[in-house]
């Protein structure tokens, strides 16, 4: 409800001139407003928390102070899972590593033991006289069993040796991925110890 008086008063329908008061409230108007219940009623907690500052600050502190620890918590989780899982995978590289070493062992005594067979029969093969391994027609029982067996060492040999050089690569890889897992790790426990000491 609004009541606009005019200033210095005069009744309705008045037609003559009066005296103004003071001239500074001239051409001047007096407002009264009075507010409904039912418009009190309808105010929000935004207008109350606009008008209390205090209240917004300390809920906007309360709801980053349980963001950041529900973050907190995950990355905490998330670094030891991450631990956890290079660890295993280096246990498992370093189970692989070992028996890539003992087949590199064992495919070195074999080729060895291939090449060593390979010579002794090139030795007979001088001494015999024997100027290629094709079969001749002049060939004795025993050239043609010796360039036969030259020839099947010679594959061997050669299928050994390729053998044993795809072994030392893998154990020279799984080296070097242990090598950059170790350090991963180094880094990934520095930076949880760090995390837990804050």
């Amino acid at each position: 409800m609004v009541r606009v008086i005019h200033g210095g008063g005069g009744g309705l329908g008045s037609d003559r001139p009066r005296k103004l008061l003071s001239p500074q409230r001239k051409d001047k108007l007096v407002v009264s407003l009075k507010l409904h219940p039912s418009v009190l009623g309808r105010a929000t907690p935004k207008c109350c928390a606009l008008a209390n500052p205090l209240v917004k600050t300390t809920d906007r502190e309360t709801a980053h102070e349980s963001l950041r620890k529900e973050l907190d918590t995950y990355q905490f989780n998330y670094l030891n899972q991450l631990i956890s899982e290079k660890k295993s995978e280096l246990t498992q590289l370093n189970i692989e590593y070992s028996k890539i070493v003992d087949n590199v062992h064992n495919y070195e005594k074999v080729h060895n033991m291939h090449f060593k067979s390979f010579q002794r029969n090139l030795a007979d093969a001088y001494e015999s006289q024997i100027a290629t391994c094709e079969p001749e027609p002049d060939d004795d029982e025993v050239r043609r069993f010796l360039k036969d067996d030259i020839v099947t060492l010679r594959g061997a040999v050669e299928n050994w040796r390729r053998i044993l050089i795809k072994a030392k690569q893998d154990a020279s890889s799984k080296k070097h991925l242990m090598s950059i897992i170790t350090k991963d790790l180094k880094v990934l426990e520095e930076e949880l110890h760090l995390f837990h000491g804050t």
